[in-house]
């Protein structure tokens, strides 16, 4: 995972160069378009920077309010897709999976 912003610049510029165009940089690195020509023009001192946040499983697990509802959103989304009458069995893998995994259920 890209961290900082010299790191998108250098990841952006080399997806560049591999001949991807800004829509698919962007598509790849789940930022903005705006954000991938910021990068590209080596614009990072500008006050008009982008306002892109990156949001990581971390930064969820650390509220139980956000893992509740992250929880509620799977939850409804696979009562959706399956009906809770075709499930037999949920798993949480890793530190943050377990919590959300016990909102879900």
């Amino acid at each position: 995972m890209v961290s900082s912003i010299e790191e998108l610049r250098i990841t952006a510029a080399n997806l560049r160069k591999e001949g991807l165009n800004s829509q698919q940089i962007a598509d790849e690195l789940s930022l903005s378009q705006d954000t991938i020509s910021w990068l590209l023009a080596g614009n990072q001192q500008s006050e008009e920077r982008p306002t892109d946040v990156r949001i990581g499983w971390r930064t969820i697990g650390v509220k139980p309010n956000r893992i509740a509802a992250v929880g509620t959103i799977m939850a409804d989304v696979v009562e959706e897709e399956l009906g809770f009458d075709e499930i037999d069995t949920i798993v949480g893998i890793s530190i943050n999976g377990i919590p959300t995994i016990v909102s879900i259920s």
